[in-house]
C-alpha cells in the first residue's frame, strides 16, 4: 500500500502535531490516497505518547488514524481514536483507499 510520500508532508504533519495537538502523538505513517486527482490528500497514523491506563483497562488502545490530511490547507480531519494495534489502524486506511 505504501507509495513514497514527500518528506515535506511528513514535516508538515509533525509541525501540525506540535502546534495544534500539544505534541502528544508520535507520527508513525503517512499514506497517499489512491486516486491521482487527490494528490494533496493523505491519511495519517500516529501513536499516543502517554495513552491513559484507564482507557487501556477498558479495551482502548493508543493508535490514532486521521483519514484526511489536506496538504493544501494544512489541516487534519476524520479522527479515529483508541485503536488497539497498528494493524487495526492500517486496516482503516486500507478500507478508505478503496
Amino acid at each position: 500500500m505504501s507509495a513514497t510520500v514527500p518528506m515535506s508532508v511528513w514535516n508538515n504533519v509533525q509541525k501540525y502535531f506540535k502546534e495544534h495537538l500539544n505534541d502528544k502523538y508520535d507520527l508513525q505513517d503517512v499514506i497517499r490516497y489512491k486516486n491521482p486527482l487527490d494528490s494533496y490528500l493523505y491519511m495519517v497514523i500516529a501513536k499516543h505518547k502517554n495513552y491513559p491506563a484507564i482507557k487501556a483497562s477498558i479495551g482502548g488502545g493508543p493508535w490514532v488514524v486521521w483519514t484526511t490530511w489536506n496538504e493544501s490547507t494544512q489541516s487534519l480531519d476524520g479522527g479515529h481514536y483508541d485503536i488497539k494495534t497498528y494493524e487495526d489502524a492500517l486496516s482503516i486506511c486500507e478500507a478508505r483507499r478503496k
